[in-house]
């Protein structure tokens, strides 16, 4: 059953163009470390390698409550690719200190309540917790990132951001 998940994951974002190599050997490449993986140790995530770090494309777990790992293949966890989890139902994610850039549409239309930003995320892409209908609260380990553009439109009840003392808000 997971692999049929897995699949049909893959097929959506190859789909909808979200599996971007930068040429075919990378992308064979990508694809058989994903099928690694997945068969390896039950793997909820399709990755990408680049200067040493992880960059998690998309979520292929049918996992409902999410908590991403620090390290992937022992390496960090620096980025959450646009989309990643877009759409998934989540009702809990828990992201990993090492995380340093949130992509736009990262946790489009989930259902988590409660999310913490790492102090470590420089950047937050555009409308990542767009349509997250019950999200009501954000909280923030260190200084305010880079934010993009209606981070949080749609939200109902307006979702508030709290700030760690000792931090820039």
């Amino acid at each position: 059953m997971m692999l049929e998940h897995t699949l049909k994951t893959l097929n959506r974002a190859m789909a909808h163009r979200k599996l971007l190599c930068g040429s075919r050997t990378r992308c064979l490449t990508s694809l058989l470390l994903f099928f690694l993986m997945a068969l390896q140790a039950h793997a909820q995530f399709f990755v990408t390698i680049k200067d040493q770090a992880i960059t998690i494309l998309f979520y292929v777990g049918a996992d409902k409550q999410v908590v991403i790992p620090s390290q992937i293949l022992g390496l960090p966890v620096t980025e959450i690719g646009d989309s990643a989890f877009a759409n998934q139902d989540l009702t809990s994610i828990s992201l990993p200190p090492t995380l340093i850039t949130l992509g736009s549409y990262a946790f489009l239309a989930n259902n988590f309540r409660r999310v913490t930003i790492p102090a470590s995320l420089r950047s937050l892409g555009d409308q990542a917790f767009a349509s997250c209908p019950q999200l009501e609260e954000i909280y923030f380990e260190g200084d305010a990132p880079q934010v993009g553009l209606d981070v949080f439109p749609e939200n109902q009840p307006p979702t508030s951001l709290y700030y760690f003392p000792e931090t820039a808000g």
